[in-house]
């Protein structure tokens, strides 16, 4: 049995998702919605605002092929060196949160055609556990592909409980089930998460919008709904992407924050690494070299702009410096990660007052760069949750 998170206060919006909640995880207090921090090695160097702390991820990636060198688990099983290193790297960068007062969570996902044994398994959780203050289960790539019929679900069945159990034999920590984009599969993955009696989950976008994702959302929350999990349990997601800029636009809507009107109360970072052929990657490397993208939460627009010309969109309560960005012997794309991270984080913030004046909806349909189509499919979302689930066919 999944240890509980502590629910002091939760304040659903009549009309819409939209829900913001007092919770405690793991003894330490968090509100929603918010933004996670991500701390990793590669952005040891941005700077967090301190209003926008609360919750940080912590991302690892494995192998369990023993004939793989990098990242394998069983080098780190065989060397002691190995262990010692990437504990090492772990705790400094836990060191660097509050650990009283700041909740942290490490996601470790791994790539194998076949699910782990049981030693590599057990490693896998028991250092998500020893990191974090909810422990999330393993992170999968490529699953919904995997678990593409009957069968391949019962094997994924098997390990979600085979994790489960392990999770349940040092448990003092809530644990964090898994939620994979794979439609046909959600009601039972809840199904299995709700007799278990986990309230918490993480939902992977896979590296699409929420926009784009909206019948497996729905299928996701409709789930939550009938096991009584929509309100009373904490829904983090990770891998959203913000939204694309064609090559003509200087503005694009921001579609990660419209997380928060489909039900999400936590809204994690993209560790889903882009792919693509090599010419892909020097075609990015230089187009719009001088050009940033920074976060504007007063019309929800994502600017394609140049350092000189960011005082338009500029706000008066970022810790950077706006002269920040024209310094040459700063890195811009560091500043550009550090001020959306935090601009995202000052919004969710101001997010929970508007929803507890049930004025949601209101709120959103005044941001210029939410389109009207948009703005609908977030405004009909509860009454949508609220239908019975649709028997899908079977394989």
């Amino acid at each position: 049995m999944s240890k509980h998170i502590e629910f002091n206060r939760i304040s659903p919006d009549d009309d819409s998702l939209y829900v913001t909640k007092d919770l405690r995880i793991n003894g330490k207090k968090l509100t929603t919605p918010t933004k996670s921090l991500n701390l990793s090695k590669t952005n040891s160097k941005l700077l967090f605002n301190d209003k926008t702390k609360g919750i940080n991820e912590l991302y690892k990636r494995f192998s369990l092929t023993k004939d793989s060198k990098k990242n394998s688990i069983y080098s780190v099983l065989n060397f002691p060196d190995k262990l010692d290193k990437l504990n090492y790297e772990l705790n400094s960068l836990t060191r660097k949160t509050n650990t009283d007062k700041e909740i942290n969570i490490l996601f470790i996902e791994y790539d194998d055609t076949k699910y782990p044994e049981k030693k590599p398994l057990e490693f896998i959780l028991d250092t998500a556990y020893e990191y974090s203050d909810i422990t999330p289960l393993p992170i999968i790539p490529k699953l919904p592909q995997r678990i593409n019929s009957e069968s391949e679900f019962e094997k994924y069945k098997t390990f979600l409980e085979e994790s489960v159990e392990i999770i349940e034999t040092l448990n003092h920590k809530p644990i964090m089930g898994i939620v994979p984009p794979a439609l046909l599969f959600i009601p039972d993955i809840i199904d299995i998460y709700a007799k278990k009696e986990i309230d918490a989950f993480v939902f992977d976008f896979d590296g699409k919008t929420p926009l784009s994702m909206r019948q497996t959302i729905r299928s996701f929350m409709r789930s939550l709904k009938e096991h009584d999990l929509l309100e009373n349990s904490f829904i983090h997601s990770i891998n959203a992407n913000q939204g694309r800029f064609n090559k003509d636009a200087n503005v694009v809507g921001a579609k990660d924050i419209l997380s928060f009107g489909f039900g999400f109360d936590s809204m994690g970072e993209k560790h889903k690494p882009l792919k693509g052929p090599k010419e892909f990657f020097e075609k990015l490397k230089n187009r719009d070299e001088n050009k940033l993208r920074l976060f504007n939460k007063e019309d929800y627009g994502y600017y394609k702009l140049s350092p000189n010309e960011i005082q338009e969109i500029y706000p008066d309560d970022s810790i950077i410096k706006m002269d920040s960005f024209a310094n040459e012997n700063l890195d811009v794309r560091i500043l550009q990660k550090s001020f959306n991270l935090e601009q995202i984080g000052l919004e969710s913030i101001r997010l929970r007052e508007i929803i507890d004046d049930q004025r949601a909806l209101e709120y959103l349909s005044n941001k210029p760069c939410v389109k009207k189509e948009d703005y609908k499919k977030i405004a009909k979302m509860k009454k949508e949750v609220a239908r019975k689930q649709t028997l899908l066919p079977s394989f």
